[in-house]
């Protein structure tokens, strides 16, 4: 039987930067703001800041350990893709979601090959070979 509940408003800033071909998020501050009764005990008992400090350090090992690198297949890859910038994007109502931008290779040989890719998987009728 649960006799407490806590509702926690959050508030996080976070950021971004891209290395190696990887877009690593970090998250740069964080404010918890735990609410009701319980919220108030945690608030009193100075408890807040330090669950807010573990909750950071956790978020920040996370994100460190999971950079966003794109991987494409290998029918796409021969377009060698750099990423030469990248971000943090807001997705609706408080979600968090990533956007990259770069360049491709369109060389000739480039574009054969994925042209003959989209003809082996049936994406392209009529291809000349």
């Amino acid at each position: 039987m649960q006799y407490f509940a806590v509702s926690v408003e959050a508030a996080a800033r976070g950021a971004a930067e891209l290395s190696s071909q990887c877009l690593k998020l970090q998250v740069a501050e964080l404010t918890l703001n735990p609410l009701g009764f319980v919220g108030t005990v945690t608030n009193f008992l100075g408890v807040t800041e330090p669950i807010t400090q573990i909750v950071l350090e956790e978020a920040r090992t996370l994100l460190a350990e999971n950079p966003i690198c794109p991987k494409l297949p290998p029918e796409v890859a021969t377009l060698q893709p750099d990423l030469q910038s990248g971000g943090t994007r807001e997705i609706g109502e408080g979600g968090l979601g990533a956007a990259v931008s770069g360049s491709v290779d369109v060389s000739p040989a480039a574009m054969v090959t994925l042209l003959a890719a989209f003809k082996e998987n049936g994406l392209l009728e009529g291809f000349a070979e």
